[in-house]
């Protein structure tokens, strides 16, 4: 499933006010307690970050060559 942005706003917003009920059009979800709120948050911030940023860091290994 797709998310966008404007989803995860209204997630946060819910979760920042302390509120499991949130409404998307004509569809109403409600999530069992702030933690579950709080994973689908996570899952959607995950899902919308680009796979390239997901590494923070790696090695680079430069070779000299000597003697020319």
């Amino acid at each position: 499933m797709a998310f966008s942005t404007t989803e995860l706003d209204e997630l946060q917003a819910a979760y920042a006010a302390g509120v499991t009920q949130i409404r998307h059009g004509d569809k109403t979800v409600v999530y069992g307690s702030l933690e579950d709120l709080w994973k689908a948050i996570q899952r959607i911030e995950l899902s919308l970050t680009p796979r390239a940023s997901k590494y923070t860091h790696g090695v680079i290994r430069f070779r000299t060559r000597f003697g020319d």
